[in-house]
């Protein structure tokens, strides 16, 4: 049963991170569906990656409030979040830790 429990927590972890490449929606249904399922590592994790996607979407959000031509900054931050969503996927599948680049603490 324990390998059971683990095998769903690497399979919502993993959903989570890939999710994150599209945005912050994904993570925040499996952070709200699962929160308080899982393990201190699988919550401490999620919450860091949904923590992530809510600052790359503010992010975005305030750029596009600018007048300036920013499709080459959208692109650049988009790219820069795939890879870390497919950095994430790799420690979730591992179950390892992985410090975001961005860690401001939005979700707690």
């Amino acid at each position: 049963m324990e390998n059971e429990e683990l095998y769903n927590e690497k399979t919502f972890l993993s959903v989570s991170s890939l999710g994150a490449i599209i945005g912050f929606f994904i993570p925040l249904i499996m952070w709200l569906l699962k929160k308080d399922d899982f393990s201190d590592y699988a919550k401490k994790f999620l919450t860091d990656v949904l923590n992530f996607e809510l600052v790359i979407f503010i992010i975005l959000f305030c750029l596009s409030a600018v007048p300036i031509p920013h499709r080459f900054i959208n692109i650049a931050i988009f790219i820069f979040n795939m890879i870390i969503a497919l950095r994430c996927f790799s420690a979730a599948r591992e179950q390892r830790e992985y410090k975001l680049p961005i860690n401001i603490q939005l979700i707690k």
